[in-house]
């Protein structure tokens, strides 16, 4: 299926974009932010969808590694910052945020 980019006014949970399989939602067109969406679509290629959005939602560490690692080559951003991020936005403990940082 080819992939689809929408432009949206709103996302949940205060999200600037979504990546759900082949569609990707966006609250505004930045580079980055796409990039680090279509991370997260190879994510949910790689574990399946189903899979991927379990263990993104129920599972704190798995959450953090693939948001660590779409900030990391999606957007460019440092390991301080991602790990800011995964704390402030995703509730992620600092320990378990480093942690997912630090995984080459």
């Amino acid at each position: 299926m080819k992939l689809k980019t929408f432009r949206v006014p709103w996302l949940p949970f205060g999200f600037d974009g979504m990546a759900l399989r082949w569609v990707i939602l966006l609250k505004n067109d930045d580079k980055g932010l796409i990039e680090h969406e279509l991370i997260h679509i190879e994510q949910q290629k790689k574990h399946g969808f189903i899979k991927y959005m379990f263990l993104w939602f129920f599972n704190d560490y798995k959450r953090a590694l693939f948001e660590a690692e779409a900030f990391k080559y999606g957007q460019k951003y440092s390991d301080d910052r991602i790990i800011m991020i995964l704390v402030k936005n995703y509730r992620i403990s600092h320990d378990l945020a480093a942690a997912a940082v630090s995984i080459k």
